[in-house]
């Protein structure tokens, strides 16, 4: 899959996943807190994207990200050469 795929997808699981208390736009500069996401709903959705795309990154690394751009860049990275 391409950046531009990727994103869609994950952009798509995430809107799905927390349609049911935020129903505003998902960007890549999107952060967890302009969602209203808390450590556990991130957590969900980090699982959610894990098994979407066959990934399990380092807890450390999902930790680092800062919005849905640098999950993207994440998933990317890590299934470019599947």
């Amino acid at each position: 899959m391409n950046r531009e795929q990727i994103k869609e997808k994950l952009i798509y699981l995430i809107r799905n996943a927390v349609s049911d208390w935020y129903t505003g736009p998902v960007t890549e500069e999107t952060t967890m807190q302009d969602m209203a996401c808390d450590s556990l709903d991130a957590i969900e959705l980090q699982v959610i994207i894990e098994k979407a795309f066959n990934i399990s990154p380092d807890d450390r690394v999902w930790d680092s990200t800062n919005n849905i751009g640098e999950w993207i860049d994440l998933v990317y990275s890590l299934t470019k050469n599947q």
